[in-house]
């Protein structure tokens, strides 16, 4: 078991760790193991991957956002749209009390994108600081291809984060 951030974490639930409140993990398990051990709002990132509220007994909401991880392509406008938006809902979710798993299919690439947005609205660090962090706290991950993968190793995710600047203070959200 895993404690981090206020945050036990049993054997079989992937979730980092990368502020207080805000944790990044693969496919989530289905029934009460999320709720059982703290989390309370879940963000789906996975497009393939969008179980109903009803899959995670005791969570208060579950935020569907899927997006595609092609890295063979740029991100499109939508999948950006979307990625903002994933990362101001958790945003707002650690700053009303609640611990938020941000997820994908390997936790890697769309859940370190919208965990790096919602770091952003965090903090107002710029979007290269705040994905160093995320691949700081969330560390390589062995992917279900058997492959190690850092995170946010997808150049079109890596290229959007870096040209963010600092958030002034007043538009920290």
């Amino acid at each position: 078991m895993y404690v981090g951030g206020g945050l036990s974490i049993p054997r079989g639930v992937d979730a980092s760790p990368i502020l207080p409140g805000l944790y990044q993990g693969g496919k989530p398990p289905k029934g009460p193991a999320l709720a059982q051990h703290g989390l309370q709002a879940l963000v789906l990132m996975a497009q393939e991957i969008q179980p109903n509220l009803a899959d995670f007994p005791g969570l208060s909401v579950v935020y569907h956002s899927g997006i595609d991880d092609d890295p063979k392509r740029s991100i499109t406008a939508q999948e950006w749209s979307i990625a903002v938006s994933a990362g101001s809902f958790a945003a707002r979710q650690v700053r009303a009390g609640r611990r938020v798993l941000v997820t994908c299919q390997a936790g890697v690439n769309r859940s370190g994108l919208a965990v790096a947005l919602a770091v952003r609205n965090l903090t107002g660090r710029s979007g290269r600081e705040c994905m160093e962090l995320v691949r700081e706290r969330r560390g390589p991950q062995r992917v279900p291809s058997g492959n190690v993968l850092e995170p946010l190793c997808n150049p079109s995710f890596a290229e959007a984060l870096t040209d963010l600047p600092p958030l002034p203070r007043r538009r920290r959200r």
